[in-house]
């Protein structure tokens, strides 16, 4: 029985107005202060008010007061699990259940403490048995819905929350969730309704006010978002137990202006944001999802390995850093992570897809197809191991999968429960993958279709994310290098840079085969094949930093000096002595390969820098490139996914190789793609004759070479010399007929 003083405390507690509640506790204590009651509650106020540490001391004090109370332990758990301290929460949420078997909210509480602690599945588990418990417990539907999101098993999640709000229409929190859920699953619209919704149940939240910000920002709505995003801060800064949402909702709004392009201001945001929490996890986590956005992975790096400095025991964070150290091409490191995650989190979806991917780098499609097995086996009810799978196995692919697959897409009948929402980002994949079976098993107006729809995806997905293609500004490019690599600078910097033979640069567009080329050349015991890398894009714009200036490289051509191509030649090669430490070599190699097909670019400023390198220029018919660009779902090319991009590559492309080929002291070697593979005997020796090397038997046997491969043609590359793809284009000649007509003729 509660004590009338009590009860007035209690009931200004509940009114909000803490200060006269906590002066009515503080009376109450001076008389009785072994009360339990008055102890328990006293400890809630301070947990409702951010002091966490008094809390444990005053619901503990009451506890040793009255041992067998179970709701004493479930209260501890929740100030226990506001300080971190996972497993002393987890520990009395199961000694609430001990004491009272059938005590939802102490199921829940225990859910909640699982779920900080990164323990999803078990977390669910708990959730599931406080509904089991009480079915209409809208909290605990809720909070299940947030652990399935976690474990990727997206379908779910919105079924959970979406009964959450049948069953409390006025629990803001489960409308807030459900609306970023489907803003993140591309249903903006729906998802802006109910983060509306919420803010108006719930109008003083900011965590609310932050998910509708991301929602103006899905739709573009950049100054409502901001808004959003200013009255969510206003509020957290108010209030100190808000002090946490702080840095989180800094850092929300660093990516609204990311993806408006205000590339600048996001990151002094997001710098902000850090600077705020310097030991959030999670702040580190958003700073370094910004640099892999911007690609710029050594700094996605560093904030990684803080990230998992703060959080060694967070799966996430170990998968993420796998993924930075494997775009920085230290394979074994990332595979360790990626390893270290899965002993962290043995069901860990991301990670598991992450090795699958790493081993097809490696040449090892059968571990590879281990591990999407293994997703899908742990997440029946995910899509994406099975678009990964598609990927992989292609014409192979077992028919349960692709009808798998088909009701994913909608295609499996009326009524398929899998089916995924029109604008759910997981679809791209899917009809990506599903694209590439039908190709291989010769479906080829279903492939275009698939293509229609995944591209047409791809865009979107790409406009939302603030990664946008301007192809006059490429256009411009492509003028001003023609303007500036003339006969006469050619001449006047003769003789000027680094003597060498090392290097062998093969370029071309994407899908042209640049990657075959590359095994054939790194098949022989002397060649190092490097792979796609940065370093001539990074040299050619660090030139006006080495000459001290600060406009752009090309109005420096006029002033290149042969002092400064020294200097550059020099930084070249001191970047490619780090790459060649991950050489498998065992002497040091005679020629070191750079496949970038994009280094078309730089060739002319190459071969001022290396004049005695070779330049191998990999031709294909435009046409089968510009199909294989349409089935391909890139990570970084902002063009390929739309006709006229693509075409407008194309021909810029063009232009600027026959400048090239006027132009240049020494002229490039080019391989014609189709002739490679029509003629590989005679067409494969003079390549490696090019590059100055003596035929090896095993640069005919290159598919067995085991070595990385990072590009689109890591399949390809892992088998014998097939020629089905010379034109290939004519499978395609009436969907695509008015990209082909856009293409320049060769």
């Amino acid at each position: 029985m509660i004590a009338a003083d009590l009860t007035s405390a209690l009931q200004l507690q509940r009114a909000g107005r803490f200060a006269d509640a906590a002066r009515c506790y503080h009376a109450f204590l001076r008389t009785n202060p072994h009360d339990a009651d008055a102890l328990h509650l006293f400890g809630v106020l301070h947990h409702q008010n951010g002091y966490f540490d008094r809390a444990v001391e005053l619901i503990g004090q009451a506890i040793n007061v009255r041992p067998g109370a179970p709701a004493f332990r479930a209260n501890l758990a929740e100030a226990y699990r506001a300080l971190g301290r996972f497993s002393e929460a987890i520990e009395c949420c199961r000694e609430a259940l001990r004491l009272q078997p059938d005590y939802p909210e102490a199921a829940n509480n225990l859910g909640l403490s699982l779920h900080d602690s990164g323990r999803f599945a078990d977390a669910a588990e708990q959730f599931k048995s406080a509904l089991e418990m009480r079915p209409s417990y809208a909290l605990a539907q809720n909070n299940l819905g947030t652990s399935l999101r976690e474990l990727g098993q997206i379908g779910l999640a919105l079924k959970a929350y979406r009964a959450a709000v049948e069953l409390d229409p006025e629990l803001a929190l489960a409308r807030s969730n459900l609306g970023q859920l489907l803003v993140d699953e591309g249903q903006a619209e729906e998802g802006l309704a109910l983060c509306q919704e919420s803010v108006r149940l719930q109008p003083g939240v900011p965590a609310a006010l932050n998910n509708l910000g991301n929602a103006y920002r899905a739709l573009d709505r950049w100054s409502e978002a901001q808004s959003a995003y200013g009255q969510a801060l206003t509020l957290a800064r108010r209030d100190p137990t808000r002090s946490a949402d702080v840095p989180r909702i800094l850092a929300n709004r660093a990516l609204a202006l990311f993806l408006e392009g205000r590339r600048a201001n996001a990151f002094a945001l997001f710098r902000e944001a850090v600077d705020l929490a310097p030991n959030d996890a999670a702040m580190w986590r958003y700073l370094g999802a910004a640099h892999d956005a911007n690609e710029d992975h050594a700094a996605a790096l560093l904030a990684r390995e803080k990230m998992v400095e703060l959080a060694p025991n967070d799966a996430s964070a170990h998968n993420a850093l796998g993924w930075s150290l494997q775009q920085e091409g230290r394979l074994a490191d990332a595979a360790a992570r990626y390893h270290r995650a899965l002993d962290l989190l043995p069901y860990h979806s991301d990670t598991l897809l992450n090795l699958g991917g790493l081993s097809e780098e490696l040449g090892d499609l059968t571990e590879a197809e281990v591990y999407y097995r293994r997703s899908r086996a742990l997440y029946p009810n995910s899509s994406h191991p099975l678009a990964r799978l598609a990927q992989l196995l292609r014409g192979k692919l077992p028919a349960e999968d692709k009808q798998a697959i088909a009701g994913y897409l909608g295609r499996g009948g009326d009524g398929d429960a899998r089916t995924l929402p029109p604008n759910s980002p997981a679809r791209g994949p899917l009809l990506y993958g599903l694209a590439q079976v039908l190709d291989a098993q010769g479906e080829y107006a279903g492939a275009a279709d698939c293509l229609a729809q995944a591209n047409a995806m791809a865009r979107e997905q790409r406009r939302l994310a603030g990664r946008k293609y301007n192809p006059a500004s490429f256009s411009e490019l492509v003028d001003r290098m023609i303007a500036g690599f003339t006969p006469s600078l050619f001449e006047r910097l003769r003789g000027v840079g680094d003597e060498t033979r090392l290097l062998v640069f093969i370029f071309g567009m994407p899908r042209s085969g640049t990657t075959l080329v590359e095994q054939v050349l790194a098949s022989h015991s002397k060649v190092y094949g490097a792979g796609e890398l940065r370093v001539a894009r990074d040299v050619f714009e660090s030139v006006p930093s080495v000459m001290g200036r600060s406009d752009e490289m090309l109005p420096c051509l006029a002033d290149l000096d042969g002092t400064t191509v020294s200097k550059l030649s020099q930084h070249h090669l001191d970047a490619l002595k780090a790459i060649q430490k991950s050489s498998p070599l065992h002497e040091p190699p005679i020629r070191i390969v750079d496949k970038m097909p994009e280094n078309y670019l730089y060739v002319g400023f190459l071969q001022i820098l290396f004049p005695r390198a070779t330049f191998i220029h990999v031709r294909r018919d435009l046409r089968d490139v510009a199909v294989s660009c349409w089935m391909t779902n890139f990570r970084n090319l902002r063009w390929a996914d739309d006709p006229e991009h693509l075409a407008a590559r194309c021909r810029d492309y063009r232009r600027l190789v026959r400048h090239w080929e006027n132009v240049l002291p020494t002229p490039m070697y080019e391989l014609v793609y189709e002739r490679l593979v029509n003629d590989f005997e005679t067409e494969a020796p003079r390549l490696l004759a090019a590059c100055g090397l003596d035929w090896e038997p095993g640069c005919g046997r290159f598919h067995e070479t085991s070595r990385p491969v990072r590009t689109a043609s890591v399949i390809q590359v892992r088998q014998p010399l097939y020629r089905k793809a010379v034109q290939r284009w004519k499978h395609y000649e009436q969907p695509l007929a008015e990209l082909f007509a856009r293409l320049p003729a060769d």
